[in-house]
């Protein structure tokens, strides 16, 4: 799940926020809204930040393209018709 959670902000969020007078953090973005969900208290609030930095450093939270996010859901659209 958090995992899941990752990839999807990491191809939400655009990459050009660090311009903006308040820059989004990504990592703390995602223990929100996974806190949101769970209710995690502080000690696996700091479970769950060394996991999204392990999936980081190990090159498991990647960005798709765009014509990747299109083309799947393209054909999920078309296997449902």
């Amino acid at each position: 799940m958090i995992k899941c959670v990752c990839n999807i902000i990491e191809n939400v969020i655009k990459k050009g926020n660090k311009n903006k007078k308040n820059p989004i953090d990504k990592k703390d973005l995602v223990i929100n809204c996974l806190t949101a969900v769970y209710n995690y208290n502080d000690s696996e609030k700091l479970l769950v930040s060394s996991l999204i930095d392990f999936l980081f450093n190990n090159s498991q939270i990647k960005k798709s393209s765009t014509y990747k996010l299109v083309k799947n859901f393209c054909l999920s659209y078309s296997k449902k018709k």
